[in-house]
């Protein structure tokens, strides 16, 4: 805040700024004979803290220096009430707090607000963080705006957020899309997708819940029936519901006979060709490419860890496919990592512990890949999901086949199973592979300490893997395990 006083001719005239959340506004007041304030400002402020200071016993107002006024009356700048003789403000009790609540969500704009250039090129791009950009910069506001920090206040993010909302890739949540949009009163015509009043809003979460896209339950008989307005759900909705429903049981394709009508219906009604889920002749829906289940699945999972919410990570392990995914999320949003480090440590299942531990590995920072270790080591169930996880993946076998061979301590009896020479060796060049081009440290360390326990059938190839690692290796705990492999001991007993 900021002021400057001029004496007029029959009383004292004093510029003056306010600022109410990062806005700036600035406004000429008369302050005359009698006391009371008159606005000839370039516009009307309405309720408002003024950067000035007064003293009732010397009847002195301040500014930047130092003015004498006559003794009178004093006015509300807002609504032009008498202020009370105990009041020290400029402004009266209701006006301060109306200028509270003005802070704590966007004010109300006009119609022809939506209407500028700047704001319908945002709107055309269905860009959501360059709409908040134009809202925030709009000349409705003042000179400066509304400043970021404010504007991430009233969506409940971050500044740092916001800032790379702005500034990057659009968003395709929808239910961040609703929210924003229904804080920010954007007009429903101007949108590129439906905003459901607060009743379509809740039957739709509940549908949603009940029928698999956000439960880990099996779907309930009566959701069948359809208790949603058809018109609530969106093909993100169906999309997603789709691919949790694919990612739970393992398969690419759906039959029709086993999705909830409300489902089916929005998803018959899709075009033939140009959309992201597929249906053939015999009614069954698949996705057009098998990838954008992974994407499905890790943004509804990644929705729930900005929540602070385990529930689905907890569901099921996670694919590694589906941890790349999130681990893009998660690189956008520092606070998700503080959240998935607690669930690692102390989350109340394996299976939550492990996906906590399988994303951060992936995120591509030394320390941070360390942590992981540190925790694997220590935790016995954790550690063993991990392991079975890279050997089903890395070496091609199946879960339960991989599971046991972990089990068993990775140690593979050639005359008890018959398994040939070549094939070994081809087992300890996939785990190579691994050691040294894998972006997940924590797999890597997985592939060490698979690769110790198999040396003894093929010395020459592991011993080359762990020398070679040894020269890019980034994290200090994999340097740990490899150094140990090499001097034929376990990792684990570091």
């Amino acid at each position: 805040m900021s002021g400057s006083a001029r004496r007029p001719c029959g009383g004292v005239q004093v510029q003056l700024a306010r600022s109410v959340t990062g806005q700036a506004h600035h406004v000429t007041h008369d302050l005359y004979a009698g006391g009371a304030w008159k606005s000839s400002g370039r516009r009307s402020l309405g309720p408002t803290r003024l950067a000035v200071t007064h003293d009732l016993h010397s009847q002195r107002y301040e500014t930047q220096g130092t003015m004498t006024v006559r003794d009178g009356p004093r006015y509300c700048t807002g609504c032009g009430a008498r202020l009370a003789s105990d009041n020290h403000d400029v402004a009266c009790r209701p006006c301060q707090r109306a200028l509270h609540e003005v802070s704590r969500r966007p004010p109300d704009v006009p119609r022809d607000f939506w209407q500028v250039d700047r704001m319908r090129d945002a709107l055309a791009e269905r860009h959501m963080g360059h709409i908040v950009r134009a809202y925030r910069k709009h000349a409705f506001h003042g000179q400066r705006g509304i400043a970021q920090e404010a504007m991430a206040r009233w969506l409940a993010i971050s500044q740092t957020q916001l800032s790379r909302i702005e500034s990057g890739r659009p968003i395709h949540d929808l239910d961040r899309l609703v929210q924003w949009a229904k804080v920010l009163r954007i007009p429903q015509e101007l949108l590129w997708f439906d905003v459901p009043d607060d009743g379509d809003d809740v039957k739709r979460r509940q549908f949603l819940m009940a029928s698999g896209a956000t439960a880990v339950t099996a779907m309930p008989g009566g959701i069948r029936g359809g208790n949603v307005r058809e018109s609530a759900l969106t093909e993100q909705d169906c999309a997603q519901w789709l691919a949790w429903e694919l990612w739970q049981r393992g398969e690419n394709v759906l039959s029709g006979a086993e999705i909830p009508r409300p489902i089916a219906r929005v998803l018959k009604a899709l075009p033939p060709a140009g959309s992201i889920i597929l249906r053939d002749r015999e009614e069954n829906y698949s996705f057009a490419q098998a990838s954008l289940i992974d994407f499905f699945v890790a943004q509804r999972v990644f929705d729930r860890i900005t929540e602070g919410k385990s529930d689905l990570l907890a569901t099921a392990q996670t694919s590694h496919d589906t941890d790349q995914v999130i681990r893009r999320f998660v690189l956008h949003q520092d606070s998700s990592v503080v959240e998935l480090k607690n669930w690692m440590r102390a989350g109340s299942t394996p299976i939550l512990r492990v996906n906590s531990a399988g994303i951060l590995a992936k995120i591509g920072m030394p320390e941070i890949s360390d942590e992981v270790i540190t925790a694997l080591r220590q935790d016995r169930d954790m550690r063993h999901l991990y392991l079975t996880a890279v050997a089903s993946r890395v070496l091609g076998m199946p879960r339960d086949a991989a599971g046991q061979f972990v089990a068993t301590g990775a140690t593979i009896d050639r005359a008890a199973t018959g398994l040939p020479e070549d094939r070994v060796a081809d087992l300890a060049v996939r785990l190579s592979q691994e050691v040294q081009h894998s972006q997940d440290g924590a797999a890597r360390w997985c592939s060490v300490m698979l690769l110790s326990h198999i040396r003894q059938h093929v010395p020459a190839t592991v011993t080359s893997a762990l020398q070679e690692a040894l020269r890019s290796e980034p994290s200090r705990e994999n340097l740990r395990a490899i150094g140990t492999a090499l001097a034929n001991a376990d990792p684990l007993d570091i």
